[in-house]
């Protein structure tokens, strides 16, 4: 592999798979490959472990027509990240996403500033931490912006919005879209917290 594939690679933990993991991968590895007589194809920063093996099972049932117009569009997923990483200029296309939240106390509908969100991601092996921020004075967050893709997957929100365990909200939610905006506010009011995400 080259110095780009082996750093998407490390980055996402491909190299530092365990025993029953390694063997899942090299197994559809070998099924895809004599399936379709080219190697599995996949943009490795817009997806979590996860999402990965899920597509790799749905896309061992395709035909073999629409898997290699699949396979092409992944090369092209790969080469606008590469090319987006080396070039800044007008009329770039757009490669990042960003999940961003809002909470406003459930008495008055204030901002509720310094209220602790954290971001899991659910996996083969459970929940995973991936980012702790707080809200601002406007009462909002960027949960999710470092200027790349979104992994594709399941996630959930954690609002500490108590003094206790209890007082945790957990909202879950799926990213489908890796460059797209995910607004997954927690509006409260005297009734007690609601939810929706949109983007």
């Amino acid at each position: 592999m080259g110095e780009h594939s082996t750093a998407e690679q490390s980055a996402l933990g491909l190299d530092r798979l365990d025993d029953a993991a390694f063997t899942r991968f090299s197994a559809m590895n070998r099924a895809y490959r004599t399936r379709f007589g080219f190697p599995f194809m996949i943009c490795v920063r817009r997806h979590t472990l996860s999402s990965i093996l899920e597509s790799f099972d749905r896309r061992l049932q395709a035909d073999p027509a629409q898997e290699l117009a699949t396979a092409l569009r992944e090369v092209f997923y790969i080469t606008r990240l590469r090319v987006a990483g080396l070039i800044q200029a007008p009329g770039m296309p757009v490669v990042a996403g960003r999940v961003s939240t809002e909470v406003r106390g459930p008495a008055d509908g204030l901002p509720a500033a310094d209220t602790l969100v954290e971001l899991h991601e659910f996996g083969q092996s459970g929940a995973i931490l991936r980012n702790t921020v707080r809200i601002d004075g406007d009462g909002r967050a960027d949960v999710w912006a470092d200027g790349g893709p979104l992994r594709i997957g399941s996630y959930e929100l954690r609002f500490h919005v108590g003094r206790s365990a209890t007082g945790v909200v957990p909202v879950q939610f799926t990213i489908t879209e890796a460059e797209a905006h995910y607004h997954v506010p927690l509006p409260a009011s005297s009734e007690g917290f609601t939810t929706f995400a949109g983007h």
